[in-house]
């Protein structure tokens, strides 16, 4: 999609049926902060993208994807707070997910993420092996409470 400031980038919405709401699963990938409009154009998507979460009450949201931000970052933290999403993975050492250069260790950037609503119980999550992405794949399985 085309951003109102003219940057592009990959947001996805699938809404499935689920055990009391429906499940939807977003999947974004606002643009990297390589910039001062690109920085600029990343926080009013991350911002946009939770107001949209916030407003559909009749959900149970998932997000998950490349956020260009950091588990540390004041944006992802508004995002948290304004969506009342929770990381799947909750600790105080994120393991890197990029670049994929650095391998399943813990000298890459915490840039990928999944959410979950406070209605979901975490599975499973972990950072999978490389596939060929400049990214390392995060593997999440969620369940009713």
């Amino acid at each position: 999609v085309e951003a109102p400031g003219g940057f592009r980038h990959v947001e996805v919405r699938l809404a499935i049926p689920g055990e009391e709401l429906p499940v939807a699963l977003y999947a974004i990938h606002p643009p990297p902060p390589v910039s001062g409009d690109l920085a600029h154009a990343r926080n009013d998507n991350l911002a946009r993208i939770a107001a949209a979460i916030s407003e559909r009450t009749d959900e149970t949201a998932i997000v998950v994807g490349d956020f260009n931000t950091t588990p540390y970052s004041p944006y992802l933290r508004s995002f948290l707070k304004e969506t009342a999403l929770l990381p799947a993975r909750r600790c105080l050492l994120h393991q890197g997910t990029w670049p994929v250069i650095f391998g399943n260790a813990w000298f890459g950037i915490p840039i990928d993420h999944s959410l979950v609503a406070a209605r979901l119980r975490v599975a499973a999550h972990e950072i999978g092996p490389d596939l060929g992405s400049d990214h390392l794949p995060i593997v999440l399985s969620v369940a009713p409470r």
